[in-house]
């Protein structure tokens, strides 16, 4: 009977990890889970400059919704699979930074960190992790903390 009762939970962890995996990204908010498909990302490369510019918004409901985290970053050359710091100019003066949108409340970071994981520079794909802490830029003492953050086949344009 345990044996069951093993099998039984061990295939409700993974059918509960493999629903996890219908969303591009995930992340918490305060504690709060939030996950979705809604999502714009753009990308830039300037071949006179060499410089790459990258965007992203992961939208909290639908795309035209004031809720959203943003990931950004820019530098030299194309970007590589690692991590980066907000706040910081990290290898290949790659700058990253990260904000939180929530009903016209405005968030900017303070510190965050981005790993990219993943880069497919020909099918325009980026998979990668991230956490930053934000502060309102109405009232300096309302904080926004993002964690657990991760995003896969974000497709880019």
């Amino acid at each position: 009977m345990i044996k069951y009762l093993i099998l039984f939970l061990g295939l409700c962890i993974i059918a509960g990890c493999k629903k996890d995996l219908n969303y591009i990204y995930a992340f918490n908010v305060n504690g709060v889970a939030r996950h979705g498909n809604n999502y714009t990302a753009t990308y830039h490369f300037d071949t006179a400059a060499s410089l790459q510019e990258f965007a992203a918004n992961f939208y909290i409901g639908n795309a035209s919704d004031t809720n959203y985290v943003q990931i950004s970053f820019s530098g030299n050359g194309y970007i590589t699979p690692g991590t980066y710091y907000s706040g910081i100019i990290n290898p290949g003066n790659t700058v990253c930074s990260f904000a939180y949108n929530n009903l016209h409340n405005y968030y900017s970071n303070v510190s965050g960190i981005l790993q990219i994981v993943q880069i497919d520079t020909v099918g325009h794909i980026l998979k990668g992790n991230f956490q930053f802490k934000a502060v309102s830029n109405v009232n300096s003492s309302d904080t926004a903390v993002i964690t657990n953050g991760s995003f896969a086949s974000v497709q880019y344009h």
